[in-house]
């Protein structure tokens, strides 16, 4: 019986478990060893207080009132000063550590009301009992916070055996013992598993760096539990040297580290094409609107997108990539649709080596029955590949045609081997087909073959002048920009495509929640043209004023080119904001006046 999707709201819950190191070196709230009865503490002749409940961006949270550096070993730690945040007493210095931040940051992605159980390890022999202090600390934040179950939702889990911090072996075998307990109920001893999806999130930021690399060493053995859950990692910038204020975009609480999909996913490497002459009317060998691999430069990091809409854009298709559905994705130009293909196929590519699709041997070509075409599987390529085709950019319709669907040996003059198309290099990996409503209507009959999964769950087609079919197995990715894409499809393809169509948002939408989520696409942006042109990006010069300019532009300008504003933008910044001198750019350099010339050039009428 094929498979189909459940409602939204038929979906189980899924259930997230939060996982992290205390460390006092990192969490320093308050001070360990110098911690009283009464949740107060003194810190270089300084009280540890909490805010109240009614504080508006961090009710119950630890504070000193006084902002001074803080000195540890005799070397300053940097100066703790909140300007935007008003405390008792004039401006003071928050004890917001990696755990704290990601379990009460008013923009934590992972926030303690929405975990299933939070388990912060410990060595049980350190000195002061930090786990002691922690546990009260989280208990006021709670409780100012009116989180009535805390004491349920977090779990301190001593982790014997572990005297050394920067001991490897000592380090993953005590953890090993206590993953072997089965915390998170998957119930893996008994050969059951409790219903519903699940997700573990790792945070990386506390603890010694050998703890860190611990972590990943057992998710990569199977000890996180490989079979029952999907396991992120993340890390944040809630430490000893965060100088974070409500309105700084910079800050993030937590942000996904991407080494779990790296570690599960073959390299997306260049597929190698059959050699072939150029002839009147074949395609050639790297044909005009097609990328069969990823692109060199990184696209946006999807997981590390944090807010509306993206939180919704990824259950819809991690749920999708899980179950193996084709998606369409819909918005404007500029809007990031290539990145979410991208994004569905990264975690298409971790579901299939989960269940072990994506390394099963292609079958043996099976003979040719007599009066039937034999059927063959792709030869050419390298399986797991990404495959965008821009449908726009192809004036030719035979040259499309033969593109995707490849042709046979002696098919042409010119044609000394066979080629199974793009639509055989796309086997087990995905094919994207940007801009489907330039799709010609006399090519769209050819595609419902391969777009219809036969009973075995493959794609058959059939390459120019060849007697046998191709099967192909692959996941289908279609995005459009144009609101009357409907119109130009034959009925038998619209039904293929409109199964799972994904809105994806203008950024005009965004200024109504707010500009965070196009500051994350600016971020990225400016960075990687900085790293394209061989620039440190740098916060140097009037970093602070600029940063505020650009978010009152994001918050009123209506970006009608979406990301290619900002991509217009971050090119007249680095031109206004560097000089060339000896032959290469200077270090980029905030300056005010200059960055308001970038934005007039960017967007003059």
């Amino acid at each position: 019986m094929a498979r189909t999707a459940a409602r939204p709201d038929e979906r189980p819950a899924e259930r997230v478990f939060y996982l992290s190191w205390l460390d006092k070196r990192t969490d320093p709230w308050p001070n360990w060893e110098m911690c009283q009865p009464g949740h107060a503490a003194q810190l270089e002749g300084q009280a540890v207080e909490f805010l109240p409940a009614s504080h508006p961006q961090w009710p119950g949270m630890p504070f000193v009132a006084k902002a001074e550096p803080l000195v540890v070993n005799d070397k300053s730690m940097g100066r703790y000063t909140w300007p935007g945040l008003p405390l008792p007493d004039g401006a003071g210095r928050l004890y917001v550590g990696p755990t704290l931040s990601a379990l009460f940051h008013p923009r934590s992605p992972r926030g303690l009301t929405g975990l299933e159980r939070a388990f912060l390890l410990y060595q049980p022999d350190a000195p002061g009992r930090p786990h002691e202090v922690a546990q009260k600390t989280l208990l006021a934040v709670a409780q100012a916070r009116g989180i009535a179950d805390a004491r349920k939702r977090v779990e301190f889990c001593p982790i014997p055996g572990v005297g050394d911090p920067t001991d490897y072996d000592a380090i993953y075998k005590a953890i090993r013992r206590w993953l072997d307990d089965d915390p998170f109920g998957f119930g893996s001893r008994k050969g059951n598993r409790t219903p519903g999806p699940a997700r573990i999130v790792v945070n990386l930021s506390p603890g010694t760096a050998a703890m860190a690399a611990c972590w990943l060493m057992l998710r990569w053995s199977g000890a996180l539990g490989r079979a029952h859950a999907t396991i992120e990692f993340v890390q944040g910038d809630g430490g000893l040297d965060a100088n974070d204020t409500p309105d700084n975009p910079t800050f993030s609480p937590l942000r996904i580290v991407p080494v779990d999909v790296l570690s599960l996913v073959k390299p997306m490497e260049t597929a190698e094409r059959p050699p072939v002459a150029d002839a009147p009317g074949s395609p050639k060998k790297t044909p005009s609107g097609v990328t069969p691999v990823n692109p060199g430069e990184a696209a946006l990091n999807v997981e590390g997108m944090k807010g509306s809409p993206y939180d919704r854009l990824r259950r819809e298709i991690e749920q999708a990539a899980c179950l193996g559905l084709p998606i369409l994705l819909e918005g404007e130009r500029g809007t990031g649709k290539t990145s979410l293909a991208e994004y569905y196929h990264q975690r298409r590519q971790f579901y299939r080596s989960v269940t072990g699709a994506a390394t099963l041997p292609a079958p043996a070509a099976s003979k040719a029955a007599k009066g039937k075409p034999r059927v063959r599987f792709p030869e050419a390529g390298v399986e797991g590949l990404f495959v965008k085709i821009t449908l726009s950019e192809f004036a030719d319709l035979d040259t499309l045609r033969d593109t995707l669907f490849g042709w046979s040996k002696g098919s042409w003059t010119g044609a000394d081997d066979a080629y199974d198309g793009l639509l055989g290099e796309a086997h087990h990996g995905s094919l994207f087909l940007d801009e489907i409503h330039h799709l010609d209507r006399k090519l769209q009959p050819l595609l419902l073959g391969p777009l219809n999964l036969d009973s075995l769950g493959s794609r058959r087609y059939k390459p120019k002048m060849a007697t046998y079919d191709v099967i192909s197995d692959f996941d289908l990715v279609v995005a459009t920009n144009d609101p009357a894409w409907r119109d130009r499809m034959i009925p038998d393809l619209l039904e293929r495509f409109e199964r799972i169509v994904i809105d994806v948002p203008a950024f005009r939408t965004f200024q109504r929640d707010g500009v965070q989520t196009i500051w994350q696409f600016w971020d990225f942006t400016l960075r990687r043209r900085c790293e394209r042109c061989g620039l440190e990006y740098t916060e140097d010069g009037d970093w602070r004023a600029c940063s505020q300019r650009l978010l009152e532009l994001f918050a009123t300008h209506p970006l009608p080119g979406n990301w290619r504003d900002l991509q217009r933008l971050a090119d007249n910044a680095l031109l206004y904001l560097t000089d060339a001198r000896d032959g290469r750019p200077t270090a980029l350099t905030w300056n005010g006046p200059l960055l308001e010339d970038a934005i007039r050039r960017t967007f003059r009428s």
